[in-house]
């Protein structure tokens, strides 16, 4: 039963979104984040004619679970979906569920709340603002809201980051491009992670192996920036990790910095090192990909940005 949800929902996903130049990568994330789900979690699928969602938790005595893998029925003006699903998740003693996450925000998820059509780029979650309309018509308790953003013009934000690099690199700070990380750099930025996100809104861990084949799933070997590491003093507190969409066109994907060494400005000399850099390896225009309203990245001045997407995810209480 559960083979055949992933086939369904692979099938929605391919025929409507078949014109993406990213598909077959988000084919393979979300291949890897069921196989990641269905052996770490408890899952309860829900099905009703031709819809269908995976209820999560992580054990028995959890109350709080996440809904995922859906596949709604955006032309059907009746759906019944999400009460089976409130019905499955209320039998299973889940009061409060989020979502859509698929096992873990490792993996792709949010559902795009407005978009002004441009492509999906490496690690967005494949959706449409239907879905989004479906799931608040669903009246959810809270909504979480993230955007992405793309700059061309990198001037103005190098000169505002600038000052802070320089003060921070007079203290010790190292911020150095790292192409081809080996497995003990891989052990000191999986526990960073572990470290700087446990905390987050719908984490749960992936084991050391997993993180690494996740990593190396999502890494591009043509990419001519994909990892800073930080360093203060002789100690590695942080890193920085790109995703390349194309030769002139660089996402800044995830930052992380031990919660030591946070709100010193490190965040911001990772800017600028990260924009600098790009400069130098040819990219024209950079995607800041992701990031959640009111985030400390969203409030830092960036002027010359156009955003793109929004998105959102949600929690119901049961």
């Amino acid at each position: 039963i559960m083979d055949g949800y992933l086939t369904k929902y692979v099938n929605r996903i391919s025929k409507t979104f078949a014109n993406q130049n990213n598909l077959n990568e988000f084919i393979n994330q979300i291949k890897f984040s069921y196989d990641w789900t269905i052996s770490n979690m408890l899952c309860f699928p829900v099905s009703i004619e031709n819809e269908q969602a995976i209820i999560m938790k992580k054990s028995h005595s959890d109350k709080e679970g996440y809904f995922g893998f859906l596949n709604i029925d955006n032309s059907k003006e009746n759906s019944l979906l999400w009460r089976k699903v409130v019905e499955t998740a209320s039998k299973n003693n889940i009061k409060k569920l989020r979502g859509p996450i698929q096992g873990s925000t490792y993996f792709p998820y949010r559902f795009i709340s407005y978009s002004n059509g441009m492509n999906f780029f490496k690690g967005e979650f494949f959706s449409m603002t239907a879905d989004n309309d479906y799931i608040l018509s669903c009246k959810p308790d809270n909504i979480i809201n993230y955007k992405s953003a793309i700059r061309e013009d990198f001037n103005e934000i190098l000169k505002i980051t600038k000052p802070v690099y320089n003060k921070l690199v007079e203290k010790g700070l190292r911020i150095e491009v790292l192409n081809n990380p080996d497995i003990d750099f891989y052990k000191e930025i999986y526990n960073i992670t572990n470290v700087t996100f446990s905390e987050n809104w719908g984490y749960e861990n992936l084991s050391f192996d997993e993180f690494l084949k996740f990593a190396n799933l999502n890494q591009s070997n043509q990419s001519k920036l994909s990892m800073h590491k930080v360093m203060f003093g002789d100690k590695l507190v942080g890193f920085s990790r790109y995703l390349e969409e194309s030769d002139d066109v660089i996402t800044f994907k995830t930052a992380a910095i031990l919660p030591k060494y946070q709100k010193m400005g490190i965040g911001i000399a990772i800017a600028y090192k990260g924009h600098e850099d790009a400069i130098e390896l040819g990219y024209k225009k950079a995607i800041y990909a992701l990031v959640r309203f009111n985030n400390r990245v969203d409030r830092m001045p960036q002027p010359d940005l156009i955003n793109f997407r929004e998105y959102s995810s949600y929690e119901f209480n049961l």
